[in-house]
């Protein structure tokens, strides 16, 4: 991953976009800031943190601290959550999810040494070659578990195991909220976040300059027919947001570490 996704980004957009138009829509005098910042404010840090972080953000594999089990009654009615004895409910500290919030959550990572309320353990088949084969495709499959539990985001940071079948050793993937850094991308995905970006600053220049243009005939230096055209078609270019969203979704999931996961689901 380059060592400043942010700053990959940037560079991205002033490429392809000429700074004379970067300047007259992101107007950084008024805001006594450069055109850089005011990208990051307006685009980044708005409709690109909040889209990325709906489609998903970073994957992480989350080990869970029996402590961190939340006390039913007390805590949870207390978040408006209401208590099910079958379940169980855990706060995931600050640490734990590296500082972030976690945005969703996608169900077990592994269940390789999980300890279940029945005493089983998956692994316990013997040494023989028939029985390791055996452990390695029920700890990916999940298939010899006795009840395999529903992961599911109840609140601010809180899941819950419906039911409370593992007791240690529970591991949940999810998803934390990107920072506007976009820090610790995999690298599939920071091409396809690049172009989400360029795109998402042509819809906004052709939505903020469709009023000014249209008011005089000389603009920023430029000649105003070749910034109408421009405009007219960043505006067109600007309609593909949502299919590179959904790119950006994919590339995303393609992490290695994500994809296995997701193999595992599907056998």
């Amino acid at each position: 991953m380059p060592a400043d996704t942010l700053s990959y980004l940037i560079s991205n957009i002033v490429h392809n976009i000429p700074v004379e138009l970067l300047t007259l829509a992101f107007r950084p005098r008024d805001f006594d800031t450069t055109v850089e910042r005011r990208i990051v404010s307006e685009i980044v840090e708005g409709p690109i943190l909040l889209d990325t972080n709906l489609v998903g953000g970073k994957k992480r594999d989350i080990y869970i601290d029996p402590s961190w089990e939340m006390q039913l009654d007390i805590e949870t009615n207390q978040l408006g959550i209401l208590p099910n004895s079958q379940s169980a409910f855990y706060k995931i500290p600050y640490e734990a999810r590296e500082g972030k919030n976690i945005s969703s959550v996608s169900g077990l990572a592994s269940i390789q040494g999980a300890v279940y309320s029945d005493g089983y353990t998956p692994g316990a088949s013997g040494n023989t070659a028939t029985g390791l084969m055996s452990q390695m495709l029920g700890t990916y499959t999940f298939a010899n578990s006795p009840s395999t539990p529903m992961i599911t985001l109840e609140g601010a940071n809180i899941i819950r195991v419906n039911p409370r079948s593992i007791l240690q050793n529970l591991v949940i993937s999810a998803y934390l909220e990107h920072d506007s850094t976009f820090t610790n991308m995999h690298p599939s995905a920071i091409f396809a976040l690049s172009e989400l970006v360029l795109c998402a600053t042509k819809r906004y220049i052709g939505t903020k300059l469709v009023i000014p243009i249209d008011e005089t005939e000389i603009v920023a230096g430029m000649e105003i027919g070749i910034i109408r055209e421009l405009v007219n078609t960043y505006r067109e270019e600007g309609k593909e947001y949502n299919e590179l969203l959904i790119k950006f979704k994919g590339a995303n999931h393609y992490d290695p570490k994500t994809l296995s996961t997701m193999i595992r689901y599907a056998i």
